[in-house]
């Protein structure tokens, strides 16, 4: 059974705005719009249905910013080097190879492999880093999740880190929330 975790929606908002952020600088003629638009054979003229495409990316930001906070949650990352390690882990996992096996069907350039994966990167790396230092009172963005008793199964709250018996997984100290 599935852990529960207890989600900030308002920090997920927040978290999804990173890759909206970063894609109007990331696409823009600054950094890469005019190597992209080779890459995918695209005008300016043909750039009609931008509006269309930003709000799937919006939602799609959304989608990914609350399974990121859960997969954050379930690997009990506690410091700004560990979120980052999970932002990487989902790119590199997950992104970075969908992306090169639909490139390689769809014959998509190198460079346009590169450029959006880098985008998708960069935006996993930051909202990876951004869930785990919390509010400036040290709590964290969501709530404590729950553990199972050894015996009979029953979900109690999980101890406070520094309490006997305080452990996260793996037999990692509990985490201070």
């Amino acid at each position: 059974m599935l852990q529960d975790v207890d989600i900030n929606w308002i920090a997920v908002i927040v978290a999804a705005l990173v890759p909206m952020a970063l894609g109007a600088v990331w696409y823009s003629p600054a950094l890469f719009v005019s190597p992209w638009m080779r890459a995918v054979g695209k005008t300016q003229e043909d750039m009609s249905m931008a509006r269309r495409g930003y709000a799937v990316a919006a939602v799609g930001a959304l989608v990914m910013a609350s399974v990121l906070a859960r997969i954050v949650d379930y690997a009990s990352a506690t410091t700004i080097g560990e979120g980052l390690v999970v932002g990487l882990f989902v790119w590199a996992g997950f992104v970075l190879t969908t992306m090169a096996g639909n490139g390689v069907f769809a014959g998509r350039s190198l460079s346009l492999y590169l450029i959006d994966g880098g985008y998708h990167g960069v935006s996993l790396l930051a909202m990876g880093r951004s869930w785990p230092p919390g509010t400036r009172s040290g709590q964290r963005l969501r709530s404590v999740r729950s553990r199972r008793t050894p015996a009979g199964g029953r979900r109690l709250p999980a101890r406070p880190a520094g309490e006997p018996g305080a452990t996260g997984q793996a037999g990692r100290p509990g985490r201070v929330e």
